[in-house]
């Protein structure tokens, strides 16, 4: 019977499930927050791309840019952006680390 079992378990059969549980869940945390930072570092890069396409909409405009083009703006926008992919970048990269470091099985 289970229940007969669950109280027969030793104290180190006991930690040794806690243990097992808690580190599956901590792995799926650390696989979730690499996910969610590489997304980020997309999105960041998709964002860029879209600041450096500054090419008009219509192959007939006289214009050298898009609409009313605000240098202030982009200027600051496109500094944001970059920041923000540094920092995004270095976050995925420490994440993809410390997923190695701690979850991933060494090889004996």
């Amino acid at each position: 019977m289970k229940f007969a079992e669950n109280l027969k378990k030793s104290n180190k059969a006991i930690k040794e499930d806690r243990a097992n549980r808690i580190a599956e869940l901590v792995s799926i945390k650390q696989r979730n927050l690499v996910s969610n930072l590489e997304e980020k570092v997309i999105n960041l890069k998709s964002k860029l791309a879209d600041l450096e396409d500054l090419n008009p909409d219509t192959t007939m405009s006289l214009n050298p840019v898009k609409g009313n083009f605000n240098a202030d703006a982009w200027v600051n926008d496109i500094q944001k952006v970059k920041l923000d992919l540094a920092i995004a970048e270095e976050e995925y990269a420490i994440a993809r680390e410390t997923q190695e470091e701690y979850f991933t099985e060494k090889k004996k």
